[in-house]
């Protein structure tokens, strides 16, 4: 039956179109941010004001934010009142694609701006059984933990993702109180904290008379 992932992406990739499918169901895991993951695909270029909490804009060949669609599971994230999509907002870990469409994208994410679009698809149970869990922390208390667990029977699929991001944003520094002959102390600059919990679960049924493809 092969591979439905490498079936998708052959899918986006092999149209009249000009389109990059980016697999990221590993580097997902560890990354920052979607922002960070996507800087590989041709006439694409992210925009960050900070770290993975920071908001973040992408370019498509040379147009701004507002004239690209951005869409989740084929459900468009742009707002006419705002200036595109903030990419710091999706979480990573849940992503398993990206696909991107320099200039015209598919009728069903409705008409694509000037740059194009991009498509970002969440995680789908692909083998048996898979279970994984990762974390890391860094520099101003910033920390980050994932779990998935899946399971992908004949007639049942399954799978259940969390991910949590957060970090302090405080830094010591050097403070001499406003009195340069006087010898300072090192005190702590006080920044907004920020918390992320996100959730994916999914559940899907096939049936015999609907064929291979199931019913989430």
């Amino acid at each position: 039956r092969g591979d439905p992932f490498e079936r998708d992406r052959a899918r986006v990739e092999g149209g009249a179109r000009f389109a990059t499918s980016i697999d990221l169901r590993n580097r997902g895991r560890a990354a920052e941010s979607v922002g960070e993951m996507l800087d590989e695909a041709p006439g694409l270029h992210v925009r960050r004001a900070g770290d993975g909490f920071a908001p973040q804009s992408m370019t498509l060949r040379g147009a701004p934010a507002a004239h690209v669609t951005v869409a989740l599971d084929g459900v468009v994230l742009n707002d006419a009142a705002t200036d595109g999509v903030d990419l710091s907002l999706l979480p990573p870990s849940l992503v398993e694609r990206a696909d991107i469409y320099r200039g015209s994208a598919p009728v069903r994410l409705g008409v694509s701006g000037l740059g194009g679009a991009l498509e970002l698809v969440t995680r789908r149970p692909s083998s048996p059984v898979t279970v994984w869990f990762s974390g890391g922390a860094g520099s101003f208390g910033a920390r980050r933990t994932t779990g998935f667990v899946g399971a992908n029977g004949r007639r049942l699929q399954g799978l259940l993702a969390v991910s949590y991001r957060g970090s302090d944003g405080d830094y010591p520094f050097y403070d001499d109180h406003g009195t340069p002959t006087n010898i300072g102390s090192e005190s702590i600059r006080q920044n907004n904290a920020s918390d992320a919990l996100d959730v994916l679960y999914r559940a899907c049924v096939r049936f015999d008379v609907l064929g291979e493809q199931p019913v989430c």
